[in-house]
């Protein structure tokens, strides 16, 4: 007896699975999904609040926002002496 509809033969796995099994074989920690043991920081979750609040409520467009651009960049270039061309 097959365990699955034929129609999903050659389907593969999800991200999930293939992303899973590469943190198992590189003893990586797997971010990409899960949910946390605990709330974390209250800061962190009045933080979250408020941003809803606020309307930050979508995904981020496509190139990013400029000011977490501009952000990352600084922070690269204190740690790591990088200085990007532009942001």
């Amino acid at each position: 007896m097959q365990d699955h509809a034929e129609r999903l033969d050659g389907l593969g796995t999800t991200i999930f699975t293939e992303m899973t099994a590469l943190a198992e074989r590189t003893g990586a920690i797997n971010l990409g999904q899960g949910f946390p043991d605990t709330d974390g920081p209250s800061e962190v979750v009045e933080a979250a609040v408020a941003a809803l609040r606020g309307g930050a409520n979508q995904y981020a467009p496509l190139p990013g926002r400029a000011g977490v651009a501009r952000g990352g960049v600084r922070h690269s270039a204190s740690t790591t002496g990088s200085s990007p061309r532009r942001c």
